[in-house]
């Protein structure tokens, strides 16, 4: 996969300048980032998303090889996240595209509000969580990895992921 060793270099090598600017705004705006340690994907990571079955993942439309998660008090939730995806656009000169608001959409077991950006073909994901939803997350990852490699059903894990997240308090 020699596209995979390309395109990781490019974002390993803007990876640095990202995260400085991350930082910045980190304490700009008095929030906590989260997982700071995972936040460039394994190149390895990368061939397996892209060998899973009944997947149709294109290289250059992987929006999470570069990720950030920042940790937001629930009250102002939204207006935070804003200011800081309109600090991250000037900082780093990326652009947000995309906004995806779980907060409000029962139809996910998932509670977040993610964010991609995107510059001269690059792409890179914020997701903005309360202490609570990102704990949550932590926890529920696990349970997101073991259904992706089992076909059946599993709605007794659903249910269990569901009881999970809707224990997560509001925002506002």
């Amino acid at each position: 996969m020699n596209e995979v060793n390309v395109l990781y270099k490019k974002y390993k090598d803007i990876e640095p300048e990202i995260t400085c600017s991350m930082r910045k705004i980190e304490i700009l705006h008095s929030v906590k980032m989260e997982n700071l340690n995972c936040r460039l994907k394994k190149k390895r990571d990368i061939e397996k998303k892209l060998q899973r079955p009944n997947t149709s993942w294109n290289l250059n439309e992987l929006k999470d090889i570069l990720r950030y998660t920042y940790v937001l008090p629930n009250s102002h939730f939204i207006r935070t996240a804003e200011e800081v995806i309109s600090d991250i656009e000037k900082e780093t000169g990326f652009k947000c595209f995309e906004r995806k608001n779980y907060w409000d959409d029962d139809s996910v077991n998932y509670k977040g509000y993610n964010t991609e950006f995107t510059k001269d073909g690059l792409l890179f994901e914020v997701q903005f969580h309360t202490e609570e939803s990102v704990y949550i997350r932590n926890i529920s990852h696990g349970i997101y990895e073991r259904k992706r490699k089992i076909e059946k059903n599993y709605d007794d894990i659903n249910n269990l992921e569901k009881s999970l997240w809707n224990s997560v308090v509001g925002i506002n």
